[in-house]
C-alpha cells in the first residue's frame, strides 16, 4: 500500500495494489442484510451473522461457532435457512402466546 498526500488540501490519497483488494476471495465482502442478519461471502461460503454481534473478525475467531450464524454453500439455500428460522421463531412466539392465555384463561376460571 502506498501513500500520497496532495499539496492543496493536505488529504491522505490511499492507492491498493490490485493484491489488496477488498473484494478478493480471500476477504469476507458485505453482499447484503436480510432482516436481522449481515450477508457475508467469504472462501466460497455465505454466512448469515446477526447484526447484534457487531463487527465479526473472520481472520481472528471462528464465525461458525458463534451464537446465530447460519453458513451455507450457496446465497439460496442461506436465504432459506433465514426463513426456516424466522418461521420456527414465528412459531415459538405463538405456541408461548397461545399458553399464556391459556394459563390466564384458566386462572380466570378460578
Amino acid at each position: 500500500m502506498s501513500e500520497n498526500t496532495t499539496n492543496n488540501t493536505n488529504k491522505r490519497i490511499i492507492e491498493t495494489s490490485p493484491a489488496e483488494d477488498v473484494s478478493s476471495p480471500t476477504s469476507p465482502a458485505l453482499i447484503s442484510s436480510i432482516g436481522e442478519y449481515n450477508i457475508i461471502t467469504f472462501e466460497e461460503r455465505f454466512y448469515a451473522v446477526p447484526q447484534k454481534l457487531g463487527p465479526v473478525d473472520f481472520f481472528k475467531v471462528d464465525v461458525g461457532s458463534r451464537d446465530g450464524v447460519l453458513i451455507e454453500a450457496s446465497l439460496e439455500d442461506l436465504r432459506a435457512a433465514i426463513g426456516s428460522k424466522e418461521w420456527r421463531n414465528v412459531a415459538i412466539t405463538l405456541v408461548l402466546t397461545a399458553i399464556v392465555l391459556i394459563f390466564t384463561t384458566s386462572l380466570m376460571m378460578y
